[in-house]
This record gives structure tokens, sequence and C-alpha cells, in this order.
């Protein structure tokens, strides 16, 4: 994740891996959460390329798919970490990805966030 950090997303990045850290000790599942504005053609070229993507029979559909993933997760914006208690099996992770819209100051931004639960 911090990989795929902005140069000036990096704030709370010290603090968030001491964070995750402890969170992993006590055995918790740790979620990482950062974020980046899409405008509305970023996101019609990601929604497409990702549709087209996750659509495919071929066999380099994963690779596909990471590759649209890509096109936006990149020069993100770190929040911090959270961490929950968790049963789901080693290795499961769950990407949730819906289109919302969020009011600020009068006017609207549409936005995607991307959530990626990453083991401890």
């Amino acid at each position: 994740m911090f990989e795929r950090l902005a140069k000036d997303g990096r704030e709370y990045k010290e603090k968030t891996l001491e964070d995750v850290h402890e969170y992993a000790d006590e055995g918790l599942r740790t979620l990482i959460l950062a974020y980046r504005e899409l405008d509305e053609v970023q996101y019609q070229e990601f929604d497409s390329e990702f549709s087209r993507a996750k659509n495919s029979v071929s066999a380099d559909r994963e690779t596909m798919i990471d590759e649209a993933s890509d096109m936006i997760e990149s020069n993100l914006i770190l929040l911090g970490a959270t961490a929950v208690e968790d049963k789901l099996q080693n290795g499961v992770s769950l990407v949730w990805r819906e289109r919302i819209t969020c009011k600020d100051v009068g006017t609207e931004h549409e936005m995607i966030p991307l959530v990626v639960f990453l083991g401890s």
C-alpha cells in the first residue's frame, strides 16, 4: 500500500506503520485506508477497463484486472489504519467497490471508495 501513496500523501505513514505492527502483534486483521479523487473521465476509463477485465474469460483475466486496478490505485492519500478481530480464513481478501456521491461545500464529487482488507 505504501508504495502506492502520492509524495504528498504520506503525512501519517510512520504512525500508521506503528499502528499496523501493533495490531498485527495482537493478531488482528489490519486495514490501511487511503483515497484518491477521480474526475469523471478517469472514472469512466477505469470502469470500462475494469468491467472488460472482470468479464474476460481469457487466461490472463487476473493480469487484466490487476492492470485495470493499477490505473487508479496510485497517488493515494494515506488516512491511517484500523483493525478488527476477524474469523476469515487465511488468504481471503475482500475488495469493495461502489460509486457514491459526496457533497463538499455545495459541490458534488464522484468518488469510488476501494477498500482492500490485508491479512496481518
